[in-house]
């Protein structure tokens, strides 16, 4: 990296990266003859080589003391362009370290120098051995040029608002001064007295690698809902040890609707070459469509593992599963295996407000024996996903699609299929459930449920500011439109008056759930991130949704 093509033309200077440090090199301007002309001790740091002279290169380098200085080093090259280093570098400018970025002008070598206290660009006299100050900021000047026809300095300054170009003219230069005023550091950062200690031979003590202490919780997020008619809040904390063998997360939950709390919690251990993966949990859900509340208590034990042949894209599963659900006047366990495959290939980064790329697809396969529980039946459960960008589509818009499903034929009971919820919750005790926006939750209870999601992401604004000294900071403002659709073997509850009547639904026949979301990303407390979601939902089956259009708020992190 960091090219400089010697005066003739034949050779190049170049910095190569090496394990553990890096080494000044050349080549002919054909690529051959590659040279090592310094190659300084492990862990240090050489960069931004200039010829200021046919034989004399100069370039910055990183002390092991943290310190960065200028080098100068003799060259010798011959006819064919190989360049040679004649001696050992020497320190230069040295009244000036620490300084970095040194570059060849018309008028000589300018380089960085925090000799005042912030960095401010400099110009070497012909000895190298002084120079002058060309600018005279308080700040800090990160880069600058002498325009070779003008003689104007032209150099980026840190600003409030950011990094700005400024320009000197060559007659305003006369008024700058040589020494730029001194500017004290902020924070003392030495600690009087303090020495550092010397390592003693043979004085340290092997003990048994212990994580049970890196274990213990040291803080907990909190997420916050607003569900038709109630609140739903809840609370998570996770933990793991350095070396990543043992990590848990553990949630407690309280809805106004069921007002009974919920809890989960899993423990990972991946000492064993197949990371082994313990769950429990005890959740209560509130079915608007009957009003009752279903509590379902739940202990897996599973393994997940690389399958053979394939990208690490893809995970295989196996485990054991114990299920109880009770409901008024009803009590059902299953015990069973489950088999699953997953492959996800979605990632988000930078101003992405959703993924725009990729895709993911799960499948499992439950089956409970009718001898080990109160029933016995099949289950498949799977799920697809696909992120769309580009093409006609603006900058960082996206097109996201989802299509979820559940089939258990031999189930008999819907109390024990699947239902939905009417809100893009993105945590907690519904997380099982299937999202129906325009509904209210558990209106839909399916043996065997087909459902998917069009969504149309675009951004609105990018601000990421904040509000003066105040711990809340904006990130950026999206939205999304979506139309969601579901089918389903099983039982819909209509509206009647002020009670819910069971109606038989086949799969088939389809409902349909449009609306917006309007979501504003924020860091809350300088660390923690904070998502608003502002939601207006429709049904169109008015027979289900009888209450038209209607508003959804959440909190999530």
């Amino acid at each position: 990296r960091e090219p400089a093509v010697s005066p003739s033309g034949h050779a190049v200077a170049f910095i190569q990266n090496t394990p553990g440090s890096t080494r000044v090199v050349s080549v002919g301007a054909d690529g051959s003859n590659l040279q090592v002309l310094y190659e300084p001790p492990f862990q240090t740091r050489v960069s931004n080589p200039t010829f200021v002279a046919p034989d004399e290169l100069v370039f910055s380098e990183r002390r092991d003391d943290g310190i960065e200085a200028l080098r100068f080093l003799k060259v010798k090259e011959s006819d064919d362009g190989v360049l040679t280093a004649s001696g050992t570098p020497i320190e230069l400018l040295t009244n000036y370290t620490p300084a970095r970025l040194p570059q060849m002008t018309s008028r000589g070598l300018v380089f960085l120098s925090d000799k005042s206290g912030v960095s401010n660009l400099y110009l070497a006299d012909r000895s190298l051995k002084t120079a002058r100050a060309l600018t005279n900021t308080t700040t800090r000047v990160l880069d600058g040029d002498i325009d070779a026809t003008t003689g104007d300095v032209i150099y980026s300054r840190l600003e409030a608002a950011g990094a700005a170009v400024y320009l000197i003219s060559e007659v305003e230069q006369r008024k700058v001064p040589a020494t730029p005023p001194t500017v004290s550091a902020l924070i003392d950062t030495a600690y009087p007295g303090l020495k550092p200690g010397e390592a003693a031979a043979a004085s340290y003590q092997v003990n048994d690698y212990q994580p049970t202490h890196y274990l213990l919780p040291k803080y907990w997020f909190p997420y916050g809902y607003f569900l038709p008619g109630g609140l739903y809040a809840e609370a998570t904390t996770s933990g793991m040890d350095p070396v990543g063998r043992h990590r848990y997360s553990l949630t407690a939950a309280f809805d106004t609707l069921s007002k009974k709390p919920s809890f989960y919690g899993s423990y990972v251990n991946s000492t064993t070459s197949v990371p082994i993966t313990l769950a429990a949990q005890s959740i209560n859900e509130y079915l608007y469509s009957s009003g009752l509340v279903r509590q379902t208590t739940a202990g897996s034990l599973s393994g997940s593992f690389f399958l053979p042949g394939l990208s690490n894209s893809w995970r295989g599963g196996l485990g054991w599963q114990y299920l109880q659900t009770q409901a008024p006047g009803l009590t059902i366990v299953r015990n069973g295996a489950r088999a699953s495959v997953k492959y996800s290939s979605i990632e988000q980064r930078g101003y992405e407000i959703s993924p725009e790329k990729g895709g993911s697809i799960s499948v499992g396969h439950s089956h409970f024996f009718e001898s080990l529980g109160t029933v016995g039946y099949d289950q498949t459960d799977f799920s697809i996903s696909k992120f769309l960008s580009g093409f006609i589509l603006p900058e960082r818009h996206a097109l996201a699609f989802f299509f979820n499903g559940s089939i258990a034929p031999e189930l008999k009971s819907s109390i024990l299929g699947r239902t939905t919820v009417g809100g893009n919750f993105q945590n907690g005790l519904i997380q099982d459930s299937f999202v129906m926006r325009g509904y209210n939750s558990g209106v839909f209870l399916g043996r065997n449920l087909l459902a998917g999601t069009a969504e149309y992401r675009f951004p609105l604004m990018y601000n990421y500011r904040g509000l003066g000294t105040l711990p809340l900071f904006f990130r950026r403002l999206h939205a999304a439109l979506f139309v969601d659709a579901i089918t389903l073997d099983g039982t819909s509850y209509a509206s009647k008056g002020s009670t819910f009547q069971p109606q038989i639904e086949r799969l088939g026949t389809f409902h349909i759930g449009t609306g917006a979301e309007l979501k504003l990303d924020t860091t809350l407390f300088y660390y923690l991130p904070v998502q608003l979601i502002l939601g207006a939902y429709y049904g169109t089956d008015t027979a289900l949704n009888p209450n038209g259009v209607f508003p959804f708020f959440g909190i999530g992190i």
